[in-house]
């Protein structure tokens, strides 16, 4: 039963919730940077927001 109210609140076994049936992948700045050098953009800036929580990469296309 738990298990059933745990998927209609949209969270997984796993730990990873679905938001607008999108899976949410936490990454550090470093990765998503990696990531996104990897597909062609160039960084300009990498800072992380106030709060801690989200890192916020400033990137142009290369």
């Amino acid at each position: 039963m738990k298990i059933e109210q745990t998927r209609r609140a949209g969270k997984r076994q796993n730990g990873t919730k679905r938001v607008f049936g999108l899976q949410h992948v936490k990454r550090s700045a470093d990765e998503i940077q990696q990531i996104v050098e990897a597909a062609g953009f160039r960084t300009i800036d990498q800072v992380t927001e106030p709060m801690k929580i989200y890192p916020i990469i400033t990137v142009v296309k290369e």
